[in-house]
């Protein structure tokens, strides 16, 4: 009799019903992080490129404005709102997994290639340039800055990132007239 109940007392199958505990919380939960990464990585590059995006619009405008004027004078730049809007063109399908603060876009600074101030007067204002367009030193070529910032919010809480994830981009073009 005592044969008989230590062969069913053996915990043979137990590894395997605790294995199945395990994987039916394990599977769920790497599905949803996996996913979660997948869509912060998303939004991260799309961040990145959006800032890409303002600072060719940027030049894009410049030589525009360059060529119609003449081929001496320098190019005039775009307003900051119509920089803002091709940021935020660039960047619409991510709307809905960033925060309600949605993306900002710092006003675009001016600069030149070798790290340098611009030697005139031109700023960057809600208006667009102000002053003359960008002189550089002699080997410099005039630079715009374009500075994204943007939240994203996980699917999942995770701890310590309660209010999402803070990324800022910065893009750096040419201005070729």
């Amino acid at each position: 009799m005592l044969k008989k109940w230590k062969a069913v007392r053996g915990d043979d199958g137990a590894a395997l019903v605790e294995t199945a505990f395990i994987f039916i919380l394990l599977v769920p939960m790497l599905l949803f992080l996996s996913i979660d990464v997948g869509q912060i990585l998303f939004c991260l590059i799309e961040l990145s490129n959006s800032a890409h995006a303002g600072s060719s619009y940027i030049a894009q405008q410049y030589a525009a404005s360059a060529n119609l004027a003449s081929s001496a004078s320098k190019g005039s730049l775009p307003a900051v709102t119509d920089v803002k809007s091709a940021v935020k063109n660039d960047a619409s399908d991510i709307v809905g997994f960033l925060s309600s603060a949605g993306i900002t876009v710092a006003t675009p600074t001016l600069g030149c290639s070798d790290g340098t101030t611009p030697t005139s007067n031109a700023t960057y204002n809600a208006s667009g340039e102000t002053g003359a367009g960008p002189v550089c030193p002699a080997a410099a070529i005039p630079t715009v800055t374009v500075t994204v910032t943007g939240t994203v919010m996980p699917m999942i809480s995770i701890p310590g990132y309660s209010s999402g994830i803070t990324n800022k981009y910065t893009a750096t073009t040419s201005l070729v007239y």
